[in-house]
Formats: C-alpha cells, structure tokens, sequence
C-alpha cells in the first residue's frame, strides 16, 4: 500500500483556476529597466494584516507538520493493520484540507488587489505575494505618520541611517519589495522556464528576510519595534518585521505530503 497526499505546490489546485496574467517590465534590483508602474490599491481595499499574518503563521505550522504525518503513515503502512492504515491516512488527509483550506484564506485575501494578477503558480508564490502585500500595506500607514507635521520632532531621534528620513526609508522599503516580486514573475507560465522560477522564488525568500535581518533598512525596522510609546509606529513596523520572516519557503514542485516506498519495497512489489 502505497500513499501520495494531495500536492499543496500548487495554490491554484487548492484555492481554483486563475486567469491569465499581464507580465510586467522588469524592475531595478535585477539589473534591468526600472519598475514603475506597480503599484498597491491597499487603500481601496483595506487589507487586515494581522489577519493575513495569522494565516501565514498557521501555514507554517501546519507544513512543518507534515513530516511527521509522512512518518506515521509510512509506518502504518508498513505495519499489519489495515484499520490502523486507514486512520493514519485520513488524518493525513484531514491535514493537507486543513492545509488546502489555509491557502485558499491567503488567496482571497491577497491575489484580488496586490496588482500581480489573477494566476498564482504555487504556494511559495502565493507566500511572496502575501508578504509583500502586508508590508506595502504598513508602509501606507508610515507614510502617514510621516505626513503628519507634529511627529517630525520625534522622527527625528529614530535610527534613520542610511537614510535621512522617514519617507526615504518607505521609499527604499517599497522598491525593494516591488523588485524582489520582479524576480520570479518575469519566469511565471513559462514550461521552459520552470527552474528558473524556482530559483528566483528560492531567492526571493531569502531576500525578504534579509531585508528585516541583515540590510540597511534593518536598524530603523529593530529601532521602532521597540518604541513602545508610539504605538501607531511600532504596530506596522512590528508587522512588517514579522511578515519579512516567517518561515515559508516551499518548492513549488514539490507534493507537501509524499510517503515514498523504500527501494526495498519496491523491488518486493510494495507493502500489502
């Protein structure tokens, strides 16, 4: 007896067909012409960010918790009860709806206006998408703050280096994430392409955490995470933070549930 779980690296087979998309002009960060005409309607359509964090968190959860249902159908199956076999595989199975079901959440709330098109390619996609529609969503929030006369004596006491103010900081924040999408989007639909776009989105997950970990819009993120006193500046820069690095990077051809028979097995004609 032989068990593959239903492949959770494809949203589209989780969340429904998609419609083709526009292919955009290629952004700065790769090195080719700059991007300029996408932009984010997150203020026609307000977007809960806590909400869509919750649910990236909770696809973590649940895709760090396929291993282990992978191991315990592997060993049921190879155990000497059917019934045993058959419960492990529906729990397994109960796993990858609930997994199916948390991607379709994602979807709905991110594909319809982050101005990417109707046609997600895989989950690893849809996560970047995601991510970066909560941080361009916070940022509308800074940009705020930043307009605001009274709060330019106290943005000045922030940790601004290398940029000179608030709105150079948005301004850097905003391309970069505009540019890293640039990255993988130029290869999505494309047969021939297939490792390329893998590849790329393999990078862009690595970039998007970089950005909150290591780069040079990293000390006034940590700097205002900690202003406990201000409130309306810690609260989306503390959301752009944790978007930047939840732990989400799937191949988008790899099936989330697989048990794969021992060599063994296969050449005895597999577990009965």
């Amino acid at each position: 007896m032989t068990f593959v779980g239903r492949s959770l690296g494809s949203a589209e087979e989780a969340a429904g067909p998609s419609a083709p998309h526009p292919r955009l002009p290629p952004a700065e960060p790769s090195g080719r012409q700059a991007l300029t005409t996408l932009t984010l309607v997150s203020k026609t359509m307000t977007l809960s960010s806590i909400s869509l964090i919750r649910d990236l968190q909770e696809l973590a959860l649940q895709i760090s918790a396929v291993p282990q249902h992978a191991d315990a159908l592997r060993a049921a199956f190879q155990g000497q009860s059917i019934a045993h076999a058959f419960i492990t595989h529906l729990d397994a199975n109960r796993h990858v709806c609930a997994m199916a079901a948390t991607v379709a959440n994602i979807k709905a709330q991110v594909v319809p206006q982050d101005g990417l098109g109707a046609t997600v390619e895989s989950v690893s996609e849809l996560v970047l998408r995601a991510q970066r529609r909560i941080v361009l969503t916070e940022l509308d929030a800074l940009r705020d703050i930043a307009s605001e006369p009274s709060t330019r004596g106290r943005l000045t006491a922030l940790a601004f280096s290398p940029f000179e103010q608030l709105e150079d900081w948005i301004g850097h924040v905003g391309h970069e994430v505009n540019g890293i999408a640039q990255w993988w989007i130029d290869y999505r639909g494309q047969l021939d392409e297939r490792a390329e776009y893998r590849a790329a989105l393999r990078k862009a997950h690595a970039a998007m955490r970089y950005m909150a970990e290591r780069s040079k819009a990293t000390p006034f993120l940590l700097d205002a995470m900690v202003r406990t006193d201000w409130p309306a500046l810690q609260a989306p820069c503390s959301r752009i933070s944790v978007a930047l690095t939840i732990p989400i990077d799937v191949d988008p051809d790899m099936p989330i549930v697989v048990v794969v028979p021992r060599s063994s097995e296969v050449a005895a004609g597999g577990p009965s």
